[in-house]
């Protein structure tokens, strides 16, 4: 919370949540579309790597993720912010495209991070990794882990 806390951008705030809260990687949060939730679910229907729109890493990648009420309640507001639109990329830039993560970690992250003197945050993979660590400590069993970060092999979980 004090990573989003930090910043003012609140569509970088809706994007560092959605990657803390869901556990998707940074080109399956750019390829993310409106059309990709619906029943309380985050579809995983493609990513983008270096500009270029293509299928998930693995086939497991492409299992739904559960939508916590409170993230959905920021998507709701981040959607309204953005005119209400019901299709596209949920994080767009003035001109439709989706954003890219690298340049938002650089334009608004890292300066925001820097200045509440946050030195702790290793990259948009650390999210992933921390929701694991996070639910692990909170008891939550190793095969549920496995579903919610769509992981193929618990071993990696």
């Amino acid at each position: 919370f004090q990573l989003i806390a930090a910043l003012a951008n609140p569509t970088a705030r809706c994007m560092v949540a959605v990657a803390a809260f869901t556990g998707l990687s940074r080109s399956e949060i750019r390829g993310l579309t409106w059309e990709a939730i619906w029943d309380g679910e985050i579809h995983v229907l493609r990513g983008i790597v270096a500009g270029h729109v293509q299928e998930t890493k693995t086939r497991a990648r492409k299992a739904p993720v559960p939508l916590l009420p409170s993230l959905e309640q920021v998507l709701n507001r981040h959607r309204e912010r953005s005119g209400n639109p019901v299709s596209g990329p949920i994080f767009r830039t003035a001109t439709g495209n989706p954003i890219d993560p690298n340049n938002l970690l650089r334009d608004q992250l890292k300066p925001s991070f820097k200045s509440a003197k946050i030195s702790y945050w290793s990259g948009w993979h650390g999210f992933r990794r921390g929701l694991a660590s996070n639910l692990h400590r909170l008891g939550v069993q190793d095969k549920t882990i496995q579903g919610i970060l769509r992981h193929s092999n618990v071993a990696v979980t």
